[in-house]
């Protein structure tokens, strides 16, 4: 079943396409400055589900189990491989389950 897009206006006038029902306007996005290197390394959407955890740097992401960092909304594929790129880099590991 496709996703229906629909058009949509931000607050800043911007017209922008969604299939999702994510509100965030991604021309607006890309303008923000991102100065935070770890995730710069990331998607806007990957970008938003790190800093609503709070996962502002690797080190971070041995706080939660591999499980909730892959369920979050905006995690894809891409933004799992640099995750597990950067946490074998840095000798990290995910929360264990148990």
């Amino acid at each position: 079943m496709q996703k229906l897009k629909t058009t949509r206006l931000c607050v800043n006038g911007h017209e922008f396409i969604k299939s999702s029902n994510c509100l965030v306007c991604p021309i607006c996005e890309k303008s923000k400055p991102i100065n935070n290197l770890f995730l710069k390394q990331f998607s806007a959407p990957a970008r938003r589900a790190l800093e609503k955890l709070e996962i502002g740097r690797v080190q971070d992401i041995c706080n939660y189990t591999e499980n909730e960092i892959t369920h979050l909304h905006g995690m894809g594929p891409k933004a799992l491989e640099i995750m597990n790129t950067l946490m074998k880099e840095h000798n990290i590991n995910f929360k264990s389950n148990g």
